[in-house]
């Protein structure tokens, strides 16, 4: 069913054989999953912040939020490239969803980055978003390729 097209329940009451009222419950189905909207990449903190255009879930019991953070200094992420740093979860950056639930982020941890040290500033990261989840439970791999530009 289309998302767009405007469903709703309407409950009437009756008293003797009259309405009495009704209200009408707006329904909305959602088939469609969240999709990033914008990356920033803030190279002083580590922090990526992976915006959405509707608020993010994560549901730990079935389709836990996970991501896979890889780093190239020469940005080749190709099947033979020998130059891939893939990073630790929770141990090289944590992955989590903001208070307003309007993105995902990833933040490098000191010991990320300071993995990373000898290698930035230039390069690029391949991030992979699984479990970004809506409210229905929706979801996709997200995949992104960021440059890691020069420390501010």
């Amino acid at each position: 069913m289309n998302q767009d097209r405007p469903v709703s329940l309407i409950f009437k009451v009756f008293e003797k054989d009259a309405e009495a009222g009704k209200i009408e419950l707006p329904i909305r189905f959602d088939s469609e999953p969240p999709t990033v909207t914008g990356v920033t990449y803030d190279s002083a903190s580590g922090l990526f912040l992976f915006q959405s255009a509707e608020p993010v879930y994560s549901y730990p019991q079935t389709i836990p939020l996970r991501a896979q953070v890889d780093y190239s200094s020469n940005g080749d992420f190709g099947q033979n490239s020998i130059d891939i740093f893939p990073l630790v979860d929770r141990e090289d950056f944590e992955a989590g969803i903001t208070q307003d639930k309007r993105a995902v982020m990833i933040q490098l941890t000191p010991k990320g980055l300071s993995k990373l040290a000898g290698e930035l500033p230039g390069g690029k990261f391949r991030i992979t978003i699984y479990g970004m989840s809506d409210f229905a439970m929706n979801w996709q791999q997200e995949l992104h390729i960021i440059d890691a530009p020069k420390t501010q």
